[in-house]
């Protein structure tokens, strides 16, 4: 499908806008307050900001990911799922999604190959659900299933790819050019299945498989 057939395809679809990003951003921001106001009172340990155990993770990736739902639907009272591109991909769309997932994370072992780093054993269960499953259900919905077709809409796929891998990279705070680099070019290539497939499920099976790929190879 051309570029010009998919933006026509995402108008007639997208439903949302900037202002509905603005309300999730802004609750993002005041849960970040919640948490520092319960720092500050005692009620919450500082270590949990600074070094989130597993279950705070999670506990904070599923509050986002409800939070992204409940104000979308509470806002515009539609159906969600199929407009935030969460259908089934077909078994192409599957396959592209594994390559893409394999060779994004095969990148990153050939670049780390004799590097020395290691993490600390056998990650726990919630780790790897966060990990490698709710993490990229939130990140790739709030990034190639809402952000994306939205900027699309304006100004087409290719910047839109662009602008989403930009943010997709700031939002995992990169500590050194290594590390954005990383992400920005893992946020392409969850852009272009995003574009290719016209689904979110399929991005976010190439995130997970990424993700897990990384997570067994710096736990062992």
């Amino acid at each position: 499908m051309r570029w010009s057939a998919c933006k026509a395809k995402e108008r007639e679809r997208v439903f949302w806008s900037y202002e509905d990003l603005g309300v999730f951003f802004l609750l993002m921001a005041l849960l970040t307050l919640t948490l520092r106001v319960l720092v500050r009172f005692g009620l919450l340990p500082q270590s949990e900001l600074l070094q989130p155990g597993d279950s705070f993770q999670l506990a904070i990736v599923c509050l986002l990911t409800a939070g992204l739902l409940a104000v979308l639907k509470l806002r515009h009272r539609r159906p969600l799922l199929r407009s935030l591109g969460w259908v089934l991909p077909s078994r192409g769309q599957l396959f592209l999604s594994l390559l893409t997932g394999l060779l994004l994370a095969g990148g990153v072992l050939l670049y780390a190959y004799g590097k020395s780093q290691r993490g600390s054993g056998v990650p726990s269960v919630k780790a790897i659900l966060t990990i490698c499953l709710l993490g990229p259900v939130l990140e790739e919905t709030l990034l190639r299933g809402c952000v994306l077709p939205l900027i699309a809409t304006a100004v087409g796929y290719p910047l839109a790819i662009l602008a989403t891998a930009g943010l997709f990279a700031v939002f995992h705070g990169p500590t050194d050019i290594a590390h954005g680099a990383f992400f920005a070019i893992c946020g392409i290539g969850y852009g272009c299945v995003r574009a290719a497939s016209g689904t979110t499920t399929a991005p976010t099976l190439a995130h997970a498989v990424c993700n897990l790929i990384l997570l067994c190879s710096m736990s062992y």
